[in-house]
């Protein structure tokens, strides 16, 4: 039990060095290929709405963290990985090159969102 509890809070230790910090500005660094930090992408992220160019959608939130599915899946990230705890990230689904549906999504550790 003593080992499990040392190993979890080593593990907790280990993660809180997994974001990326600027040493210049002392900003953090959005992850994968996202632009802007993901509390500015949630803060905008009311804004969107069905029928959005890709292009709309990249000046309002930034380019997305990843994107999937011939780029028709986009996906917007905390920067933080959401191992011992519970995330949400952005989730957005095109169609024909129109935002078709956009949700918050829970992230599951080792799963892609």
């Amino acid at each position: 039990m003593k080992t499990r509890f040392a190993f979890l809070v080593l593990l907790a230790v280990a993660l809180v060095g997994c974001v990326n910090v600027d040493p210049e500005t002392g900003k953090t660094i959005p992850r994968g290929d996202q632009k802007n930090e993901y509390a500015y992408v949630k803060q905008r992220a009311g804004q969107l709405r069905v029928g959005m160019t890709k292009m709309e959608v990249t000046i309002l939130l930034g380019s997305p963290a990843q994107t999937r599915h011939d780029g028709d899946v986009w996906d917007y990230v905390p920067e933080r990985p959401a191992v011992l705890m519970p995330a949400k990230g952005l989730r957005l689904v095109f169609l024909n090159g129109c935002l078709k549906t956009h949700e918050f999504t829970t992230i599951v550790f080792g799963q892609p969102l």
